[in-house]
């Protein structure tokens, strides 16, 4: 398995409603896959830009790339597609610049443009791009959500007391 949750599977598939059901039940935005692919990246490739929309909404990161250095922006098949995430990454920049200049995210978000433009060029031979991403560490938010286990709601009663026979003998 390739640690595919059910938000990368109905994002890939353009499942919007369900995409927004699963958010609300605590489904981890942000979650990551082996490869490092997340809802994002699966709702670009199918070229879904209302499910993009949507994980923008939710907080989903723009810039975040795969373990082939891909960005959800360099994975989009279409012009809607590219043009939400893209709107998102300008909003995004224009709220987190600081008074003295640039932020730190805002400087992350024109690198990621920059990539971009970059995969956009035919591939001239070689893995010349592929050094600057490097792996990327995953942390507890990637993994998955940390939900609280759940009570059964189905009383077991069928099963009997077996061992409260046992312990008055």
């Amino acid at each position: 398995m390739d640690d595919t949750n059910a938000l990368h599977f109905a994002a890939q598939k353009g499942h919007s409603e369900v995409c927004r059901t699963l958010l609300d039940a605590g489904l981890s935005v942000n979650s990551k896959t082996r490869k490092g692919m997340n809802a994002l990246h699966f709702a670009a490739t199918g070229g879904h830009a209302d499910v993009v929309t949507l994980l923008l909404r939710r907080k989903a990161d723009p810039v975040s790339a795969n373990k082939k250095g891909q960005t959800a922006l360099q994975l989009a098949k279409n012009v809607a597609t590219k043009e939400a995430i893209q709107k998102a990454m300008d909003e995004a920049a224009a709220s987190t610049t600081s008074p003295k200049g640039d932020s730190t995210q805002q400087k992350e978000r024109q690198h990621a443009r920059k990539r971009s433009a970059q995969s956009d060029e035919p591939d001239k031979g070689g893995d010349a791009g592929k050094a600057e991403a490097g792996p990327q560490q995953a942390g507890p938010e990637d993994i998955g959500p940390q939900l609280p286990p759940k009570k059964a709601k189905v009383a077991l009663t069928h099963l009997g007391d077996d061992d409260d026979e046992a312990d008055q003998a």
